[in-house]
């Protein structure tokens, strides 16, 4: 078994499922609450679960979502406007 198959294997699908501050948690208890996801910046180191973060928060608010990794912001903004 490949190591990516065990992260997906065993990466949380609920936010309860994921170990937050509780800082953290209380945020994002309350954009659950009240559906309304505004911009917000993700950051940390790798492997601290803000992936993972970020999937909990689409799949329980039933949110669609793009993936991308981009070099520049040039090909970002490329890539949002085909979205």
């Amino acid at each position: 078994m490949e190591r990516t198959d065990l992260v997906e294997k065993y990466r949380p699908k609920k936010i309860d499922e994921c170990v937050l501050r509780q800082p953290i948690m209380s945020r994002v208890q309350s954009i659950l609450k009240n559906n309304r996801l505004q911009n917000y910046l993700i950051i940390g180191p790798p492997g601290c679960g803000k992936t993972s973060l970020v999937q909990c928060i689409i799949n329980e608010l039933d949110l669609e979502s793009m993936w991308l990794n981009a070099p520049s912001l040039d090909d970002m903004r490329k890539r949002f406007n085909r979205f």
